[in-house]
Parts: C-alpha cells; sequence; structure tokens
C-alpha cells in the first residue's frame, strides 16, 4: 500500500539511511512482496518464520532473531535501533538525537515517549478509578503522563539476546508533535496518517 507516493515500509527505511550513524538497514519480514520492496529501497532483508509472524509474536523475539542473524554476517554492532514501519513519519532532527542521548546516557535502551493530556482511569468491578488526577480535578492541573509512541527504539545487543526491547532503565525521550499521534493498524489510520502529512507539509 503506498502512502504519500511510495510503500508504507520505504518511509523507515529511507529515514534510517539518512542517518550516518547506521551501518546497516535491516528488515525482517515473512513476506516476499514486502522483501522485495525492501530490496528495491536499499535495505538487507531478514526471513523470518511465520512463528515470529503470527498474532501473537512479540517484537522482541523478532528483534532477537535478526540479531542472531545479522551476527552471522559478521557484522560488528553494539545496539539496534528499531523503526516501526506502522510509525512512517519521524522528524527530521529524531533519530541524531534520540542516538546523542543514548551515548551520553550509558543507558542500555531508549524509547521514545509523548504526553497525554487526558483525564485517564480504568474501570475495575463497573466502577471508574482515575490514574493521573483526582474527581472535579481540572485539566490544567493534571499530573504528566507518557504513552509509548513507537516512533524510535534504541537497544543495545545484550539487552535483545535477554528477549527484551527496554528494561526499566530504559530513557524515555519525549517527543511530542504531530508524527507521534500516528500507528497505523486499520484503512483509517493510513488516511488519517496522510491526511496530517498534507496539512503539515502545507504549513
Amino acid at each position: 500500500m503506498s502512502l504519500i507516493g511510495k510503500p508504507l515500509l520505504a518511509h523507515s527505511i529511507e529515514y534510517a539511511q539518512q542517518c550516518n550513524a547506521i551501518q546497516a538497514v535491516f528488515v525482517s519480514t515473512d513476506d516476499e512482496a514486502i522483501a522485495d520492496v525492501a530490496k528495491g529501497y536499499g535495505a538487507k532483508v531478514i526471513m523470518r518464520n511465520e512463528t515470529l509472524s503470527n498474532d501473537k509474536a512479540k517484537s522482541s523475539d523478532s528483534l532477537r532473531h535478526a540479531v542472531e542473524e545479522i551476527a552471522l554476517l559478521n557484522v560488528a554492532f553494539d545496539a539496534v535501533v528499531l523503526l516501526q514501519t506502522t510509525s512512517p513519519f519521524r522528524p527530521a532532527e529524531l533519530l541524531d538525537n534520540c542516538i546523542n542521548k543514548f551515548e551520553e546516557s550509558l543507558c542500555d535502551s531508549l524509547f521514545t515517549v509523548s504526553t497525554v493530556k487526558r483525564k485517564l482511569g480504568e474501570i475495575r468491578n463497573n466502577m471508574f478509578y482515575p490514574l493521573n488526577y483526582e474527581f472535579e480535578q481540572r485539566s490544567q492541573d493534571l499530573s504528566a503522563c507518557y504513552f509509548e509512541n513507537g516512533l524510535v527504539y534504541i537497544v543495545k545487543k545484550e539487552v535483545i539476546n535477554q528477549g527484551l526491547i527496554f528494561t526499566p532503565q530504559a530513557f524515555p525521550f519525549v517527543i511530542d508533535g504531530w508524527e507521534s499521534t500516528i500507528d497505523i493498524d486499520t484503512l483509517d489510520d493510513f488516511e488519517y496518517a496522510s491526511y496530517l502529512f498534507h496539512k503539515h507539509e502545507k504549513q
């Protein structure tokens, strides 16, 4: 499926290729058509099996498999940058800033988060329990909450080998902007992403 004139996958591939700190770009997939697209945009392909591609598969398992396959190529690396295809748009400077913070902070992983400006709660036994506020509290007085937006993950190889993407010590890199609101899982998400891109391109 094409988004803004190119396959959805291509946005993340080209974004990674523009970063000087990225040694090589790999795409993990079980789909030959996706593999062909990835190769057409200059990425290397790691084919994974159905077990790592079904609805119950975790990203951490696919990432661990990818790291194992890359190791067979005798490519030396200490950390991996994960860019999810479903988050196709990222600020130009974001990846460089994340890598710099990752190196400065000496953390074992980093992931991007964005601010939630809503009153959140959970329902237990048909009763609503506020999580980040108290009843009748003003919205402008809310405690800051954040969500994992999926734009960038940076993970040390040893963390991935443990079957993890990030640890409790992971650095939360805050990035708020229209790009962080996009997570394409449905056709509506796809159309919304296209709308936002054109809206902000004009600005």
